[in-house]
């Protein structure tokens, strides 16, 4: 059954990145999902939830990161979305070479008192077929 009918089994999912960040939590990491029962591209939906602090801008920079042990993670060329407004999404593609992937963001806010802002990253992919 081609993976669009059922996306409960045919596809893996694993949350990376749910977290409330300020800008003092630059490049923070989310946790490595293994995507050993993958095949093909990794997919990852990341986004963020409504700003507190009232800053006057933000620009949130989601990377995916692949890593073979877990533990030493290296970026993905190409990998990467810019979320910029409340309650915004993007989607990121990337083909991974190694066992582990996670999505990293560097969260920057402008102005504001003591600003932050939930963000979640999530990793998707198609299962291998037998």
């Amino acid at each position: 059954m081609p993976i669009y009918n059922d996306l409960t089994n045919g596809c893996l999912f694993g949350t990376s990145l749910c977290e409330n960040l300020n800008e003092a939590s630059a490049n923070d990491n989310g946790i490595g999902v293994d995507c050993k029962e993958a095949d093909g591209p990794i997919h990852a939906v990341v986004g963020v939830g409504v700003a507190s602090g009232s800053p006057t801008g933000q620009s949130h920079v989601f990377v995916l990161e692949e890593s073979d042990d877990n533990s030493t993670f290296v970026a993905i060329s190409g990998a990467t979305a810019t979320v910029t407004a409340d309650s915004e999404s993007a989607g990121i593609t990337a083909m991974r070479s190694m066992r582990y992937v996670r999505v990293a963001v560097d969260p920057t806010f402008t102005a504001g008192s003591s600003p932050t802002n939930d963000m979640l990253g999530v990793i998707v992919g198609s299962k291998k077929r037998m």
